[in-house]
């Protein structure tokens, strides 16, 4: 199978030699294929694996890997082109995830716009929604019941 990584960072990486080892033609596709950091990576770990844009690496694809930052995710998709995307699987390992500020990381949301700047992050609330064991005991001896025809 054709399979196009798009991103070069560790997990593209990773995922992409994956992939090479399990006998698919595979590239990894960069913002700069001709990135040193890249090139590098291509001709030691990743010998075997094509390096291409992202555009190159989408259309090579049947499957397409997406594994870049989540601040990078629209450019990449943007320099993917749709058309290239149309249609194929494409796994989403993408970290949406932003550590420049230290920890505790933010969420990324996208691309910033004035209403989105001035949102917060949703805050999980853990909610108790607990059934007793008996309660829930109960209830599935008796939708076993029904089923076996016993009441």
């Amino acid at each position: 199978m054709r399979v196009g990584v798009l991103g070069s960072g560790q997990v593209g990486q990773v995922l992409a030699r994956a992939f090479a080892d399990r006998g698919h033609d595979v590239m990894l596709g960069s913002r700069d294929p001709r990135k040193q950091e890249v090139a590098a990576w291509l001709a030691g770990k990743g010998q075997g694996i094509a390096g291409g844009s992202f555009t190159e690496t989408a259309s090579h694809g049947d499957l397409l890997v997406l594994a870049v930052l989540g601040a990078a995710v629209e450019e990449a998709i943007g320099q993917a082109t749709p058309e290239s995307l149309a249609g194929k699987v494409v796994i989403d390992a993408t970290n949406p995830l932003d550590f420049s500020a230290g920890f505790p990381p933010k969420l990324v949301w996208g691309t910033p716009t004035p209403a989105a700047s001035e949102r917060s992050a949703p805050r999980l609330t853990r909610t108790s929604s607990r059934r007793s064991t008996s309660s829930a005991t109960t209830t599935s001896s008796s939708r076993t019941s029904a089923r076996n025809g016993r009441r």
